[in-house]
């Protein structure tokens, strides 16, 4: 029974992806981000992904310009999925930090 929820769930994410892929990767999310769930739930947890082996992240909520923060905290924000992850304030107080 428990895998069956895990393969819908998984089966739920892989489709909210191919529908959004355009936009996060306008939003400046790079592709390893998107490959992988437990990446993006690194990301949506924490603002900002480092891969293995590297020093500096592949992506960051600070370090994204307005208008993908923007897009980002839109995108994020009507879906129910999202809708209360943890970095949607942290881009809502960026937004307000950049004017």
């Amino acid at each position: 029974m428990s895998f069956r929820r895990n393969s819908d769930a998984a089966h739920a994410w892989k489709s909210w992806m191919v529908r959004h892929r355009d936009t996060l990767l306008e939003c400046g999310v790079p592709h390893d981000v998107l490959e992988h769930e437990r990446h993006w739930t690194y990301f949506l947890d924490h603002g900002y992904f480092t891969p293995a082996g590297l020093s500096e992240p592949v992506v960051s909520i600070d370090l994204m310009e307005k208008s993908q923060l923007k897009r980002l905290h839109a995108l994020l924000s009507q879906c129910e999925t999202y809708e209360a992850c943890c970095i949607l304030p942290d881009i809502g107080h960026l937004l307000t930090k950049k004017g």
